[in-house]
């Protein structure tokens, strides 16, 4: 059409010759021009424009787009493509009134740091949590040009894993039974946990990132300009001990309609002896996806699978039957098969959205075929086949694994007649820490087995001078003795232990074969511990890494129907956590299961008859659990008399419980750790178990207590940064200031400010939630330093509030923006600039568990 202008103006298909395809346009009217079946070369969307006689070319009338045009007269008009509604109108314009015009631009952005699903099985006889899925690093970018008419979209994930949550999965990191060599490999093939996450060695890419560019369309096709994908290097884990119960999951939430893929017996009813075109209406066509440029990067997966054939049903009874004689097996395995498509740059398509996906497999297909082979070579349909080599190596793993462990009994019993205490405890240390996975492990340790056998031979020497500079006369003596043993007895010892470290690396050797697991270098551990599930149906709540120690430590069967778990001691590698149920308590300890190191320990002092942590602090209290190696006490409320709090000192209570028998039995607690009104609420419901004629607590008033503390640490982890190394913690404000017309600054004064007129707010602009809570709005902007503090109780101050000055503030630690929202702070005030806002920061240490020096 033509605005108020008066030239004469024709459109027609670009190169078309002839009169009959020109379209003369009038002042103030508008004609339709469209191509009922375009072509997809790169001229099909060309027009020619004919002004006053002279011609323009419009390379492509989808594009919104803006062009001058001057006249032979001097004039200058404006020539614009914009679309309205389902099409595209192309407008010759006075410039005066499109330069009236404003172009805008909308940007927006969605940063989430973290995204967390947790998917809860309700199969057995408690619900249990099946998988965690943790997101990192969501970003969303949006932008729409105006002026272009295009759209922009930028998604892109930091980082996704996805773990089975499952007591029977293990983390990646392999074990001693793990290993292969150990015979008790045959017996232990534990999956690991870690399903679906990105390859070690690639932290510096992106999960997934989605980048398209959309332009305006004359109808409902989608067009794309540019459309990419680029995926890291992915491992996956796929088996049916997750799948079938995370199917059972999604039926019970999708009910009925999940499975109703059939045709109501009302519906019948209601059609029967009607003609099938009565009432018919024809499905809407499909929108046509057009996509000019494609790239996807290459795809690099690795994937284990362990299915059993049932699951292949969509297969003749027959088929299934062959395979599992080819499997010997009645699962079908792959033991990380790579599957590798080559990064793609598809040229311009056309067509439905089904097509596009059949066009993109059609360009992988050469690919996928050349994958085949790798994947069968990785799967279990090659075991009849290598049947004859997996006995034989079964075989010479049997022989060389029984020859090395005879060989290191008798060089284990050798060592005792060395007489040297030193030598033997750095014997046994070196055999708990050794892990020969394959012959070339087995050859270094054996050489190392030699060396000591060859520092042996020197004892005669050593010996005696060592025995002498400690004890005079007698330990001369004494080390001729130990010298002699020793230069007899260690080279045996140490060509026995050799023999049995190459026969170690031998079996290894032999043993390993496409059996599923580990691979070196798998390192996957899960994003955090299952999360232990309260009561009887197994209730949710806050997730706790203390009570993932407790659940992952002591397994589901023994936490089963906890009510409540209240932490008593806690110390940085041990803590004591009571467990408390409806008719018991049980005081148990946890370790950190993160050292491996202190687990060995513990053993060494389980082996010695050291005290355990638990039997330190409270064992005159409860009764010990057998066979839980002192690390577990309960108490029956049957037993119940009474109980009570007593106040102490420096922060200390002492929860004294009376049993039947007349003894009492006395937790000592600092408040430091429990709340004083979670220790109240603790010994009410003691109270009630005492009072209830079958002796079940009420521990509802105790679970708010708790609630409401894991609320309060949460919001302290939220608004303050932690350094675990130090023991330190940062409490983190936000002052926001508008300014007047009298440009001055103050507290925000708009009714459109909401949270910002606080004047002391968190990252989001909200009301900071650590603001006394006794003080009124009046009161708190009225402060000129943060009225926020942490938990006392918890945390104490090492610093006064201090302003955060950067390179990006200005000297008083100001940055300056026109509105909240935008992402464009900077540190030199302009015109536009109507709030400020700086950050306080004030430092605290976590105060440590006092009760080390103090209980019995």
């Amino acid at each position: 059409r033509i605005v108020k202008a008066t030239p004469s103006m024709v459109v027609k298909p670009w190169a078309k010759p002839g009169s009959e395809c020109e379209f003369k346009v009038p002042l103030k009217r508008k004609v339709p021009i469209g191509w009922p079946q375009p072509a997809l070369d790169e001229n099909a969307w060309k027009v020619d424009v004919v002004i006053e006689g002279k011609s323009y070319t419009i390379q492509d009338v989808r594009q919104a787009k803006r062009a001058p045009v001057v006249l032979e007269d001097g004039r200058t008009l404006e020539l614009s493509l914009a679309r309205h509604g389902s099409n595209i109108l192309m407008t010759l314009e006075e410039a005066s009134i499109l330069a009236s015009k404003q172009d805008s631009v909308l940007n927006l952005s969605l940063a989430i740091p973290r995204i967390g699903v947790s998917v809860i099985s309700e199969e057995g006889p408690a619900a249990s949590e099946l998988l965690f899925l943790a997101v990192d690093g969501v970003v969303v970018q949006y932008s729409l040009n105006s002026s272009t008419d295009t759209e922009n979209l930028r998604v892109a994930v930091a980082d996704l894993q996805l773990d089975c949550q499952l007591n029977s999965r293990i983390e990646g990191v392999n074990d001693g039974n793990d290993r292969p060599g150990n015979p008790k490999q045959f017996a232990t093939r534990r999956r690991q946990a870690v399903l679906l996450c990105k390859k070690e060695g690639e932290d510096e890419v992106d999960f997934v990132s989605l980048q398209w560019q959309r332009e305006a369309a004359s109808s409902q096709d989608m067009l794309f300009s540019m459309l990419s994908v680029a995926l890291p290097k992915i491992d996956i884990v796929f088996d049916d001990e997750w799948f079938n119960p995370l199917l059972n999951v999604m039926l019970s939430i999708g009910g009925d309609a999940a499975q109703d893929l059939g045709f109501s017996y009302s519906k019948i009813i209601k059609d029967a002896g009607k003609p099938l075109a009565q009432g018919y209406t024809p499905p809407a066509l499909p929108s046509v996806l057009q996509v000019e440029g494609f790239q996807l990067s290459a795809v690099d997966l690795t994937v284990s699978a362990s299915l059993p054939f049932e699951s292949f049903d969509f297969l003749p009874k027959y088929a299934r039957k062959i395979l599992q004689v080819l499997c010997i097996s009645r699962h079908f395995s792959l033991n990380h098969a790579h599957i590798r498509l080559p990064s793609k740059e598809i040229p311009a398509s056309r067509g439905s959205a089904v097509d596009f996906g059949i066009g993109l497999a059609h360009e992988y297909t050469f690919s996928l075929i050349m994958n085949v082979a790798a994947v069968l070579g990785k799967s279990s349909l090659l075991n009849l086949p290598a049947a004859p080599i997996k006995l034989g190596g079964a075989a010479v793993a049997l022989v060389t694994d029984r020859l090395s462990g005879a060989t290191g009994e008798v060089a284990t019993k050798l060592s005792a007649l060395a007489m040297d205490s030193r030598y033997m405890q750095r014997r046994q240390e070196r055999k708990e820490q050794r892990q020969i996975n394959h012959a070339g492990e087995g050859v270094v340790e054996a050489s190392k087995s030699l060396a000591d056998g060859v520092k042996g031979v020197f004892d005669i020497v050593r010996k005696p001078i060592e025995g002498a500079r400690d004890g005079g006369c007698g330990g001369f003596a004494r080390g001729i003795g130990e010298g002699v043993a020793g230069t007899v007895v260690k080279p045996i010892v140490g060509v026995g232990s050799a023999i049995s470290d190459l026969g170690s690396g031998i079996a290894a050797t032999a043993a390993a074969g496409p059996r599923l697991r580990l691979r070196h270098g798998d390192q996957h551990t899960r994003t955090r511990m299952p999360r232990l599930m309260f009561g009887e149906l197994g209730e949710v709540r806050f997730y706790s890494t203390a009570e993932a120690a407790l659940l992952q430590e002591y397994g589901a069967e023994f936490t089963h129907a906890v009510s409540e778990v209240v932490p008593l001691v806690n110390e940085s590698l041990r803590s004591i956590i009571l467990m408390l149920f409806r008719e018991k308590a049980i005081l148990v300890e946890v370790r950190a299961h993160n050292d491996l190191a202190l687990h060995s320990e513990a053993e060494k002092k389980k082996k010695s008859g050291e005290k355990t942590l638990l039997q330190q602090r409270f064992g005159h209290a409860f009764t010990p659990i057998p066979k839980m190696h002192e690390r577990a006490r309960e108490f029956k409320f049957t037993n119940l008399n009474g109980a009570q709090l007593d106040y102490k000192d420096h922060h200390k209570f002492a929860l004294i419980i009376d049993d039947k028998h007349g003894h009492k039995h006395e937790l000592f607690i600092y408040d430091q750790i429990v709340s004083e009104e979670a220790l109240l609420a603790l010994c009410e419901g003691l109270q009630t178990a005492a009072k209830d004629p079958r002796h079940r607590a009420n521990w509802r008033p105790l679970r708010r207590e708790l609630n409401d503390a894991k609320l309060a640490s949460a919001l302290d982890t939220a608004y303050s940064t932690s350094n675990e190394t130090t023991n330190s913690d940062t409490l983190i404000v936000i002052e926001v200031q508008r300014r007047s017309h009298e440009k001055d600054w103050s507290v925000p004064f708009l009714p459109s400010d909401w949270d910002l007129s606080w004047r002391w707010v968190d990252m989001r602009g909200k009301r900071h939630p650590r603001l006394d809570a006794d003080r009124s709005q009046k009161d708190i902007v009225e402060w000129s330093r943060p009225p926020c503090d942490m938990d006392t109780r918890r945390f104490k101050a090492t610093s006064d509030w201090e302003v955060s000055v950067q390179d990006s503030t200005d000297n008083e630690g100001w940055t300056y923006a026109p509105t909240w929202g935008t992402t464009q702070w900077h540190k030199e005030v302009s015109a536009s600039d109507c709030l400020r806002r700086r950050v306080w920061q004030k430092h605290y240490t976590r105060r440590p568990d006092t009760s080390s020096s103090k209980l019995t």
